[in-house]
This record gives C-alpha cells, structure tokens and sequence, in this order.
C-alpha cells in the first residue's frame, strides 16, 4: 500500500457571487476528501425560472 506524504494543492476558481463557503470552514483547518466546502448560489432561481417560462 502506497501514501502520499507531500500533499497536493488545489486551486478553485469561482465566478464573482456564484458561492457560499460552508460555515464549518477555518482557517489552518484539515480538510477531509468528500466534505463540502462551499455551496452553489443561484441554482434553485435559475430552475425556478425555467420551469415557469415553459
């Protein structure tokens, strides 16, 4: 069985407005593969619409 000792970065790249990020997030905190950093804004106003304009 392998491990991965180094690390890795990530860079994520949002439009201006388009996220919330999570309330459980800190500063120097772990972050653990799976739990949601951030949440979508916008997506249930956008389905909202569509559903009315057909």
């Amino acid at each position: 069985m392998g491990r991965f000792k180094l690390g890795s970065t990530v860079i994520n790249l949002f439009a201006k407005d388009s996220i919330r990020f999570d309330d459980s997030m800190e500063n120097n905190a772990p972050t653990v593969m799976g739990t949601p950093f951030a949440h979508a804004l916008g997506l249930e106003t956008e389905a909202s619409e569509t559903e009315t304009d057909s």
